[in-house]
């Protein structure tokens, strides 16, 4: 009498076929789900920063008596924006604020100086924080008018694009500064 209580080579060669497919399978979703993660913790972060961006611009600009533009190159493209704003603890104090970008990064700067002076020179600067990560690729100020005459300026725009791996992002908008009576 012959027993048939074992496998043979076929079924065990199958079974070893079927479920090195599945874990393939498996692992392959896996790995997907994981660059799905990644990809949108890169568009959260850029948005984030672009956020920062905004946030911080449009609160100073729409709180500035005065504007500056500095334009590197005479083509009215402007690298740095500087704001002359009244401190809110202190209605006779004036506060200056400088951003621009360094290195990729939007940094914003402030000035404490003697409110005699029209405004501050670029020793006056000290480093208030970076706003932002590396990940600049190009920005822009600009005015309504083409001038750098700060009292005449009805609107301020400015221009980011930001960029974190295969995550890009480009943020524009328009404030207008406080009306000077």
């Amino acid at each position: 009498m012959k027993l048939d209580n074992g496998f043979t080579l076929i079924e065990i060669m199958l079974s070893i076929v079927i479920i090195g497919l599945i874990v393939t399978a498996l692992f392959n979703i896996n790995i997907a789900g994981w660059r799905f993660l990644a990809y949108n913790q890169d568009r959260v972060k850029v948005q984030r920063q672009a956020r920062l961006i905004d946030m911080n611009l449009e609160k100073n600009i729409r709180r500035a008596t005065d504007v500056k533009l500095i334009d590197s190159d005479s083509d009215n493209i402007y690298e740095e924006i500087i704001l002359k704003y009244w401190d809110t603890d202190n209605d006779s104090n004036i506060n200056y604020a400088r951003y621009l970008v360094d290195s990729n990064v939007f940094k914003e700067f402030n000035a404490d100086i003697d409110s005699s002076l029209d405004w501050p020179s670029n020793a006056d600067w000290n480093l208030n924080r970076n706003l932002t990560d590396n990940i600049i690729i190009s920005y822009n100020f600009g005015d309504n008018d083409g001038g750098n005459n700060g009292s005449n300026v009805k609107s301020i725009y400015f221009k980011f694009s930001l960029n974190i791996d295969k995550s890009s992002y480009d943020i524009s908008n328009r404030f207008h500064p406080r009306a000077i009576n």
